[in-house]
């Protein structure tokens, strides 16, 4: 280890106040630096502190992998996933050597422990497959910041994560979670094509935010939820005007495989929701180059509503 470094951290240790007394009479490995004994101090928020300037040294802190393996072991809860981020961030072991202390962190009272083990469950991403089912049911948990964290790190696994879309679309029958439904609506769209068979499901569902998300979901993913197609198609009658926006603007995602939508899009420039009508006639365009939506599009650059306004200039942008 260059000695520059080691001397650096000891320096930005002293500064927090986080090295420790000199106690310690068994022989040192010469290479490591004074400042790792803080990760054995007795006081938890110095341990905390210490990995969390060993995290954002990053890769360049590899001298301190041995030290942060043996800290995992910390008996403070959120020492032990700060502890796991920084390894994740340092040396990015395999997922064997940090799965079972997180695991045991969503399992915590302490929903702070909770959320911090989601978090480093989300930086892993696909490398954290194995814990989809235990994120899935954190999806139930009573704490709305573990919910709302689950939402994110199974988004943030992808396609890994296709096992929870059950569980994602489950959660939003929850009342409570309804402000979280743009959140589902992404997480799912991560997830990508292996959502999509679960999507065309809950776009017939009698809940309006199922078919919502789902519409919406289907839109991000794009093109490869070209198979979604026909049940978006549907979708443009459907009684609630955010379904048959948010289909509309999913078929013009998928493009000219979406052809089949062609005549409904066309007869959807004259939905009595403005909403519709410009996203019909932006997907008639995206799908199949026509123009025919040039006239709504102008026309709703005068509606009452900002949101119409905007999406009418961003579609003419696309044009």
């Amino acid at each position: 280890m260059k000695p520059a470094l080691s001397i650096g951290l000891c320096l930005v240790l002293g500064w927090t106040g986080t090295v420790a007394a000199q106690t310690d009479k068994k022989p040192r490995d010469p290479d490591a630096p004074d400042g790792l004994k803080s990760l054995k101090h007795a006081d938890p928020t110095v341990r905390y502190n210490s990995a969390e300037l060993l995290r954002q040294l990053g890769p360049v802190a590899k001298f301190a992998i041995p030290a942060l393996r043996e800290a995992l072991q910390d008996k403070n809860g959120r020492v032990r996933m700060k502890v796991a981020e920084a390894l994740w961030t340092v040396e990015k072991p395999p997922a064997r050597v940090l799965l079972p202390v997180l695991l045991d962190g969503l399992k915590d009272r302490d929903q702070v422990v909770r959320v911090r083990a989601l978090v480093v469950l989300g930086q892993m991403g696909g490398a954290a497959k194995a814990a989809v089912p235990q994120v899935s049911r954190t999806l139930t948990d009573k704490d709305m910041s573990v919910r709302m964290e689950a939402l994110l790190t199974l988004g943030e696994m992808g396609a890994a994560a296709k096992g929870a879309v059950p569980e994602v679309l489950a959660a939003l029958e929850d009342d409570e979670l309804r402000l979280l439904e743009p959140l589902a609506a992404v997480t799912l769209g991560n997830i990508g094509a292996p959502a999509v068979p679960a999507l065309v499901k809950a776009l017939a569902d009698k809940e309006a935010r199922l078919r919502r998300t789902s519409a919406y979901a289907l839109g991000l993913i794009g093109a490869k939820a070209s198979k979604a197609a026909p049940a978006l198609t549907e979708a443009l009658t459907d009684r609630e005007a955010d379904v048959r926006a948010f289909a509309a603007k999913a078929l013009g995602r998928i493009g000219q495989d979406a052809k089949e939508a062609l005549p409904k899009l066309s007869a959807a420039l004259k939905d009595r929701e403005p909403a519709v009508r410009v996203a019909a006639a932006l997907a008639l365009w995206q799908v199949d180059g026509q123009t025919a939506g040039l006239s709504v599009l102008k026309d709703a650059l005068k509606d009452r509503g900002a949101y119409v306004r905007e999406q009418a200039c961003a579609a003419l942008g696309e044009f």
